[in-house]
């Protein structure tokens, strides 16, 4: 079966790139996981036995900048917005990550 999770901030909040300050969009990104599963039959004549490969897929949203190309996790991007909101300035260098601790 096939999930698809989208935090509920990513729909009502506007989030802005760190390096170029223009607003992000959200990108639909997955997963595959292939499994193979025992089949177990019976046709007209015979018993059968298959491998049936089954393939499973996980969704998840990350921001993308289309202006530089950014891509940032939601969890990260949260935490670089609550930077941008105490040093009020969208566009932050590295020394400002480094001084919040935020590990990219």
């Amino acid at each position: 079966m096939d999930t698809l999770d989208m935090p509920y901030g990513m729909l009502i909040k506007k989030m802005y790139c760190h390096k170029c300050g223009t607003q992000l969009t959200e990108q639909l990104l997955y997963n595959e996981y292939h499994q193979k599963r025992l089949e177990c039959g019976f046709s007209f004549l015979s018993f059968y036995i298959r491998l049936r490969p089954k393939t499973r897929r996980e969704y998840y949203y990350i921001y993308k900048c289309p202006k530089c190309g950014n891509k940032i996790s939601y969890s990260n991007q949260c935490k670089i917005e609550q930077v941008q909101k105490k040093l009020n300035k969208k566009i932050l260098d590295e020394a400002d990550l480094d001084r919040f601790m935020i590990i990219m």
